[in-house]
């Protein structure tokens, strides 16, 4: 049996833009009609939320979410339901490029997950359904994901695959260590294999394709205990590593599901990470990465304002974007309006930039009307652009090829980190802690990962390392401590390529494909432990009735180190005060003004006090005898503050003096990641 979808009934609603319309000399929109091409639109309409939610808060359920279209597209228009949802949400939106389909992605009841399913237009249009009532699909829907994963923000792809943003409650830790981080992937048109798009800790925000064929997205990350959000470009197809695209954006405007318009110009949403609905002002991109406020003139209360809110601007050309906007009683919602309580609706509007207007095109008052895009044929890339090759049979050799040229002096080897993933992350991780956890891979030794020649010859290095992982480059200096890094983890696809190749034809490629003998993996009990029990743990030193120490907190307290084995939480005494942080925090408000890591900088060996007390020799290229690292102490200290009591409790047989290769251990550990435990570790 058929059933003949009806058009939903908006009556006063649609009366009131009827007159608003027809004051203005027209039934129709501006900007929707003649060369734009199409005559309807495709959106999400979702309930209300009852508060405002930070960008990286996990998503909510609002029960009645469903996709629907306006046909015709304009305030005159009627709605048409697509998805056939009673009681489930709808988290995303977008229309082919032949504009005969739509993909979006639904959750059926609140105990299920958002999946993706694809819709044919012109079955549901003509009667088809896509959900039946009990729950399951109809001839004009296809389901593309599975499984106990969030999928949700799916876009079409140059290459034909679906992107998407999912948060599998077993992947990947954010950089709270609560889980659940935000990862792109992308799914093939019939449905079958997921990928991975991209391997970086914490959340990828506002992803969407561009013209030139990369996908543009904001990651959301944590260093050294600082928020951060930064612009990436990345390749879907994995032949390329993704690049940073400008500089860290601040947390009260970060510009989401950015797009190309007409003239060239970078359109996003400037979006608080936190309040304000998820919604801010339209912005545009300058020539140095920055965006700026790209709308202005409109009048309070008659649209939005440069601080009124907005989100998912879709370009229409000759500067009118189609966007959903934050409506209150007075016009645009405001972050004072928040302050106050007022709770938006969020509807549908074309706004025109040149004139600084806005014409408002379809707002129900118990719905959000999300996600709108036009339905028409369309390209996904510039004229003349084609979507890079896909590497799967492409390339012989495999891996990401690393290469680079170093022009620091004091660099003389590469080493390459491969992050852990969620279930394997460190107990400090899992509470909150401030980096990624990691093992080396690679060989040890002086030639770990890169051999000095590679580096020292030509000052240039290739190496070639372990495809769809996260991965970090460290450059080292000749104690082996990192000098200098990667900022941001990230990883590609098999026979990816990073770094130019100029000056470098001439150097073979070192190997370091993910081979069990070229692994190397930290446990903090079974490596590091041993070190400080035979040389730090004794009675009138760093044992838990003395904890010997020397520094001054913040409250202007003086700390000491215990470094017992004794087991504490999931690691142990040591472990956790090793790792601990000093932080001062406002007394009323309890938010941290400051913060230091007290014995252990995670990633970085020279910055770290442990490190620093311990001295570090020369290990690395041309050593000379007594070459001891500038930032830690002198050969002749074996204990920089009480040396005559430590070599009293060596003499007496209680401690033995650490030995260089224990030395270099715990500056490859801390180097790594300082992670309690790693691949091949014992828990």
């Amino acid at each position: 049996m058929r059933i003949r979808l009806k058009p939903k009934s908006n009556r006063p609603v649609l009366l009131g833009l009827l007159i608003l319309a027809l004051a203005c000399g027209s039934n129709t929109t501006p900007g929707l009609e003649g060369s734009y091409g199409f005559d309807t639109l495709a959106f999400v309409q979702r309930s209300h939320p009852g508060f405002s939610v930070s960008l990286l808060a996990p998503d909510l359920f609002l029960p009645g979410g469903r996709a629907v279209v306006l046909k015709p597209a304009a305030a005159t228009g009627e709605i048409f339901e697509l998805s056939g949802l009673s009681e489930g949400d709808v988290i995303g939106l977008d229309v082919a490029p032949d504009g005969e389909r739509i993909v979006f992605s639904a959750r059926m009841a609140e105990f299920d997950s958002h999946h993706l399913l694809e819709m044919d237009l012109d079955f549901v249009l003509s009667g088809e359904t896509c959900i039946k009532e009990d729950g399951d699909l109809g001839l004009a829907c296809r389901q593309l994901t599975f499984g106990p994963a969030d999928d949700t923000r799916p876009f079409y792809l140059a290459d034909g695959r679906v992107g998407f943003v999912r948060s599998h409650p077993w992947g990947p830790v954010d950089f709270q260590g609560r889980g659940r981080a935000r990862v792109l992937h992308a799914v093939e048109a019939d449905g079958s294999r997921v990928s991975r798009l991209e391997y970086g800790p914490g959340h990828a925000l506002g992803a969407r394709p561009m013209r030139d064929g990369t996908v543009s997205l904001v990651r959301a990350t944590q260093t050294n205990g600082i928020l951060r959000f930064v612009p990436l470009r990345i390749d879907p197809a994995g032949a390329e590593a993704h690049l940073i695209a400008g500089s860290d954006m601040p947390s009260s405007a970060l510009a989401l599901n950015a797009q190309i318009d007409d003239q060239g110009r970078v359109l996003a949403a400037c979006i608080p990470s936190a309040g304000t609905f998820q919604a801010g002002t339209l912005c545009a991109q300058e020539a140095d990465g920055n965006f700026v406020a790209a709308l202005s003139g409109i009048a309070d209360g008659d649209g939005c304002s440069p601080d009124g809110r907005l989100q998912h601007p879709v370009p229409l050309g000759e500067e009118r974007y189609l966007v959903s906007y934050a409506k209150t009683p007075n016009g645009c919602l405001t972050s004072e309006d928040e302050i106050r309580g007022l709770l938006p609706d969020f509807g549908l509007a074309v706004l025109d930039t040149a004139l600084a207007a806005r014409y408002p095109l379809f707002s129900d008052p118990d719905k959000d009307e999300l996600f709108a895009k036009p339905v028409k044929e369309h390209a996904l890339l510039d004229p003349g652009v084609t979507p890079p090759a896909r590497p799967e049979g492409s390339c012989a050799e495999g891996g990401v090829l690393l290469q680079g040229l170093v022009t620091n002096p004091e660099i003389v080897a590469v080493r390459v980190l491969e992050g852990i993933s969620g279930a394997e992350a460190p107990f400090s991780m899992e509470l909150g802690g401030r980096s990624q956890g990691a093992y080396c891979t690679g060989q040890q030794g002086s030639v770990q990962l890169a051999t000095v020649e590679n580096v020292a010859s030509g000052r240039g290095y290739k190496l070639r390392s372990p495809s769809q992982v996260p991965l970090k480059v460290q450059m080292l200096d000749r104690y082996g401590a990192t000098q200098s890094q990667d900022t941001l983890w990230w990883g590609a696809g098999s026979c990816a390529v990073r770094g130019a190749p100029e000056g470098l034809e001439s150097l073979s490629t070192t190997e370091l494909l993910d081979r069990p003998e070229y692994q190397r993996g930290f446990d903090f009990r079974r490596d590091i432990q041993p070190i400080l029990n035979r040389s730090c743990v004794a009675n009138g030193c760093h044992d838990s009735e003395t904890a010997a120490g020397a520094y001054v907190d913040f409250s202007n307290r003086l700390r000491g180190l215990d470094m017992h084995d004794a087991a504490s939480g999931r690691a142990t005494v040591a472990y956790n005060n090793l790792m601990a942080v000093d932080r001062r925090r406002d007394s009323h408000t309890g938010v941290v003004l400051e913060q230091s890591d007290i014995y252990v900088t995670p990633g970085s060996a020279k910055d770290s006090r442990l490190a620093q007390r311990l001295g570090v020799p020369c290990r690395l290229g041309n050593c000379a005898a007594g070459d001891w690292a500038a930032w830690g102490v002198p050969a002749g200290f074996v204990h920089p503050l009480d040396q005559a009591a430590f070599e009293a409790l060596v003499t007496q047989g209680l401690l033995t003096a650490p030995s260089n290769e224990d030395r270099w251990l715990i500056v490859d550990w801390i180097d790594a990641g300082a992670a309690f435990y790693g691949r091949g570790a014992t828990p």
